[in-house]
């Protein structure tokens, strides 16, 4: 577990984002991180900044600084952003730390420059006044491994994201001071990391938050107030997330 820190545009330091690293897989299990403007903006250029993070030993992490994977089947498989580059655009560091191997996974191109894509892309587009809190998240149900640069990878069977934030999007307050769930809106999306899984639709690909968790074994959003935290996390009402960041069926 490891949670980057950075000082944004502003001059306020704040959190980037946050890992939990499988030194057994060389891929996280799950990067979460906080969206608002002020990552955002003002908008600098992609840094491409490839590199081992520092403060895990290099021969313990996926070896993609100097290009992508390129053992046989496996050279189509992109350098996934778990934390896209392009959500972080405030600072030359606070983009080049996106970079890092461990917030990198083995994603099918087609899938990875498709539909997962479009999500980003969609999500950063509807930023709002209050934070909204994503989990990008790996699962190994039916996974494979591979070797790429003398490191031996597991290929994650599926990805998922995770998205969290008030329903108005502008009440100024902390996650953990809503104390009514309709005042929250909350949902997840899993999908195979195939070039079949590029097939599904984002409404086909989004369940609850509590499925994420009973088949990840993780739990989430631990700044939610635990008397509605169970009601929040059974949400799945694709319609509220459509209307909010115009999510492509």
């Amino acid at each position: 577990y490891k949670t980057y820190y950075t000082t944004l545009a502003n001059g306020k330091s704040a959190r980037n984002y946050s890992i939990c690293y499988d030194t057994s897989t060389l891929v996280s299990q799950w990067v979460a991180y906080p969206l608002h403007s002020c990552y955002t903006t003002p908008s600098i250029k992609r840094t491409d900044a490839w590199a081992f993070d520092p403060d895990i030993p290099e021969e313990q992490q996926q070896n993609i600084v100097k290009g992508g994977y390129n053992d046989g089947e496996y050279r189509q498989l992109d350098r996934g952003h778990m934390l896209p580059s392009a959500s972080r655009y405030s600072t030359y560091n606070t983009n080049a730390q996106t970079f890092y191997a461990t917030n990198i996974m083995p994603q099918n191109s087609s899938f990875n420059q498709g539909v997962w894509g479009n999500l980003e892309n969609n999500v950063r587009k509807s930023i709002c006044a209050d934070t909204l809190y994503v989990v990008v998240g790996t699962l190994y149900e039916n996974s494979s491994k591979f070797t790429s640069r003398g490191r031996n990878i597991t290929r994650p069977s599926h990805c998922y994201k995770l998205l969290l934030r008030t329903k108005s999007g502008a009440t100024r307050k902390r996650i953990s001071e809503i104390t009514n769930a309709d005042d929250i809106i909350a949902i997840g999306f899993v999908w195979e990391n195939s070039y079949e899984g590029n097939s599904t639709s984002v409404e086909e690909a989004a369940v609850p938050i509590a499925e994420i968790e009973r088949r990840s074994g993780f739990e989430f959003f631990r700044n939610l107030n635990p008397e509605i935290a169970a009601e929040v996390k059974s949400q799945n009402n694709y319609d509220d997330w459509e209307k909010a960041f115009g999510l492509s069926k």
